[in-house]
């Protein structure tokens, strides 16, 4: 494998401020330093494979300071037509001991089954909480398929990131069977003000209906084009009214 280059800084300007990523490698392995900040949900997206191929593990997770007991991992899914979250609560040796369980720290389930083996999907995203401000590290090799591959559900809202360590641009994107309101939700905190950045689909009736330039794809309230919309290791909300697929190029 290759050395890991030397770090740099990404930062992406949107309508809000986007927390600074610290990036080392961009070709065969690397990793993302994440910051969040102290009780502010922050949305984690997993970019990489784990070493070798395959979904990164919760074992693979590392935090500086290192998580700590009451940190929770929030994972949207739906149960039948009801949106809901999975929690994954880190537990630490003290924890474990008070209530005789086997295993070692990291995050378990509400039923406390250690989650250190399970997977967490490249280009998938969870919400991230903790009581005190940290760096959340993800690290792997970067996945070596030709493109990221999407499936979103019509009408639910899906948390997804990139599927390789690179900023989200979503009109780089191809969209099979995407439809005018379709949207792109962004998370972010104006101050402690926690708000959300709309990228809508926009078609070719309603450029033509606006007398606007520019081709079909996704824009912002001001009918402004997007472009990078959310850097590495962030995650964002999909939500449209028809099966949609997404497939995202490598940039390797």
């Amino acid at each position: 494998m290759k050395k890991l280059m030397t770090a740099l800084t990404v930062c992406a300007v949107a309508s809000y401020a986007i927390a600074a990523t610290n990036v080392v490698s961009r070709n065969v392995v690397g990793y993302l330093n994440i910051p969040v900040n102290s009780n502010q949900y922050q949305s984690i997206a997993f970019n990489f494979d784990t070493v070798g191929g395959g979904d990164t593990k919760f074992s693979d997770l590392q935090a500086s300071p290192a998580f700590q007991a009451g940190d929770v991992l929030l994972k949207a899914e739906y149960s039948g037509l009801d949106f809901v979250y999975v929690t994954y609560t880190w537990r630490d040796q003290a924890y474990l001991d008070a209530w005789e369980l086997e295993g070692t720290p990291g995050f378990y389930n509400n039923n406390d089954e250690s989650m250190g083996n399970s997977n967490l999907p490249t280009g998938a995203a969870y919400w991230f909480f903790t009581a005190t401000q940290k760096s959340v590290l993800l690290a792997g090799e970067v996945y070596t398929g030709t493109t990221a591959d999407y499936a979103i559900p019509a009408h639910k809202y899906t948390m997804i990131g990139s599927g390789f360590p690179i900023a989200f641009v979503p009109n780089d994107y191809v969209w099979t069977g995407i439809s005018a309101g379709d949207q792109l939700l962004v998370p972010g905190y104006i101050g402690n003000d926690f708000v959300y950045t709309t990228y809508t689909w926009r078609d070719q009736a309603y450029l033509d209906a606006w007398e606007l330039e520019g081709t079909p794809g996704f824009y912002n309230n001001n009918d402004e084009k997007a472009g990078v919309i959310a850097v590495e290791g962030f995650g964002l909300w999909v939500y449209t009214d028809q099966n949609v697929s997404m497939s995202q190029p490598s940039p390797l």
